[in-house]
């Protein structure tokens, strides 16, 4: 039903200029009245396409006199419901710059704002149209080397308002004046700290003002990401990357500017200037990279020692000859895998550990993961070029190339530790590959077939095709095989290979999906593929 967004709203006495607060409405169409109209004005908004108003806007007209009290009234001209705001004025007391976060990513550009509040700690509901002076002052001794740069609203996103735009015109104007509004938008140029003072600039409230110190700092991300599972009496190498120009670019390390450590030195040991991790036992610790021109800021990675229950294959067809495969879905050593000649395949091996089945292991070089075949005769079992993948991928991938139609096995292998003074044990898995041609239909041995079968049409008169299907992959059950035939969804069962089309209309478009199967069995063929034959009479 009818209703208003607050009813209740509490505005500062007018300044310099009115200051406007706007009244949302909703689930009708109202009129608009008030109690005391020395007090505050009304101005009702109207849609562009009807004469209804949903909103007002409202704006204190008199100075100051001590705290004030009255109402607006919204009544629905179809129910005659009437919904009442108190509006309160009163003087500012004191105000509060506020931000998200008081550190900010170089480059980041950052919207402060100023919040005020009366003597009962309650906080006004707009500023807007009230005018302010912003400061800028590094913490440094050099105030010629500042971390931060002001950048006028117009050239920010403020400036889309959506159709909204009086309140944010408002403060464009003060702008304009070299002024400034209760909007302040900042953007981080140097690494360091630096103090925002925002001032009220409005006569008897030149005191009320608020500083706060904001800190730049490089944005740091790690590589690999956290949490990370490794196992134990391994080395990780830490990558440390930041962000320039919304660029990642990788540290070079050491570097004079961070330093790292962990929290639990009894679960492993880092190198404090390259980053290098060995883990000593069973547990979690936390590695931090400090970045020592900023106080207190870092970035922090979770590394879990656990010990590998499960090792994985996965099976990607390659779509290009990039090698790339991402959003591409892979099949999982858990299924039989169907591979063809001619068609390049990624396999990928991930290890899991107990508890931690949504995340895999990040596998390192004293893992000693074994990726090999000894069915040369079927396919060609390769390195996965550097210039396609990061350099862990290339670790732990292969790239699979079928030359020949058989059965055979990959080994994948993974050496671990489960105790710091024991043996090494190892994870193996056999995958068995079948390689196998595509099933296709063919018609005329002689000519090049395509998947489209022009037929003439004389009436009274039936046209013939003889379609054969070829390739595919089966176990010998019985000494005689058949394939399934479907046209325009009816079966068509045949105990052949071949199968004969008849036209008997004119302008019939029929559809023929090929599937072979077992004769006398019910058992699905392994490696079946769907090929699809259009034909069309004319």
């Amino acid at each position: 039903g009818p209703h208003l967004a607050d009813l209740s709203v509490l505005l500062p006495p007018r300044m310099t200029r009115p200051v406007e607060y706007r009244l949302v409405g909703g689930g009708g169409c109202f009129t608009w009245s008030l109690d005391h109209h020395d007090i505050i004005s009304v101005k009702p908004e109207y849609n562009d396409s009807s004469r209804c108003s949903t909103s007002a806007r409202l704006a204190s007209i008199a100075p100051y006199s001590g705290r004030k009290e009255t109402s607006v009234y919204a009544t629905d001209i179809i129910s005659g419901i009437t919904i009442h705001c108190k509006v309160f004025v009163d003087k500012i007391s004191r105000i509060r710059i506020f931000h998200h976060s008081v550190k900010i990513d170089l480059d980041e550009i950052a919207t402060l704002r100023v919040h005020a509040f009366d003597d009962e700690e309650n906080v006004f509901s707009t500023l807007v149209g009230l005018q302010f002076m912003w400061q800028l002052t590094p913490t440094t001794l050099d105030n010629s080397n500042h971390h931060l740069a002001h950048i006028p609203l117009k050239e920010t996103h403020l400036s889309d308002c959506s159709g909204f735009c009086v309140e944010m015109n408002a403060r464009f104007e003060l702008e304009d004046r070299d002024l400034g509004s209760d909007f302040f938008v900042v953007k981080g140029v140097g690494i360091g700290q630096e103090v925002v003072s925002a001032q009220l600039f409005e006569p008897q409230f030149e005191h009320v003002s608020d500083t706060i110190t904001l800190t730049v700092a490089e944005a740091m991300s790690l590589e690999p990401p956290s949490p990370v599972l490794v196992t134990l009496g391994v080395s990780v190498n830490f990558k440390l990357k930041i962000f320039r120009q919304k660029i990642a670019q990788v540290v070079n390390l050491p570097s004079q500017y961070h330093l790292w450590h962990v929290k639990n030195s009894s679960v492993a040991q880092v190198d404090s200037s390259l980053g290098v991790v060995h883990t000593l036992s069973l547990g979690f610790t936390d590695v931090v990279v400090e970045d020592t021109r900023v106080s207190g800021h870092q970035q922090v990675s979770s590394l879990r020692v656990v010990i590998p229950r499960t090792l994985f294959l996965y099976l990607v067809p390659v779509m290009d000859d990039s090698g790339h495969f991402h959003g591409i879905t892979s099949i999982p050593s858990s299924e039989v895998w169907y591979v063809f000649p001619g068609q390049k395949y990624m396999v990928l091996a991930k290890a899991f550990a107990e508890g931690f089945d949504a995340r895999e292991i990040f596998i390192t070089e004293e893992n000693n993961l074994r990726l090999e075949s000894s069915t040369v005769e079927l396919w060609n079992l390769s390195q996965v070029p550097d210039n396609s993948l990061g350099s862990y991928e290339v670790q732990t991938s292969r790239l699979l190339f079928p030359i020949s139609q058989g059965e055979g096995y990959l080994v994948a292998a993974l050496t671990y530790q489960a105790e710091a003074s024991g043996s090494a044990k190892v994870l193996k898995l056999l995958q068995k590959v079948n390689v196998c041609s595509k099933v296709k239909a063919t018609w005329d041995e002689g000519t090049d077939n395509s998947n489209i079968i022009y037929l003439p049409w004389v009436p009274g008169v039936y046209q013939e095709v003889e379609l054969m299907a070829v390739g595919g992959m089966f176990v010998v059950i019985s000494s005689v095989l058949t394939h399934f035939w479907f046209v325009n969804g009816f079966d068509w069962y045949s105990f052949c290979t071949q199968l004969k089309v008849v036209v008997r209309r004119r302008r019939t478009t029929s559809y023929f999906r090929l599937m072979k199967v077992l004769f006398l069995c019910l058992i699905p063929v392994l490696c079946v593929l769907k090929s699809l034959v259009k034909l069309s009479s004319k």
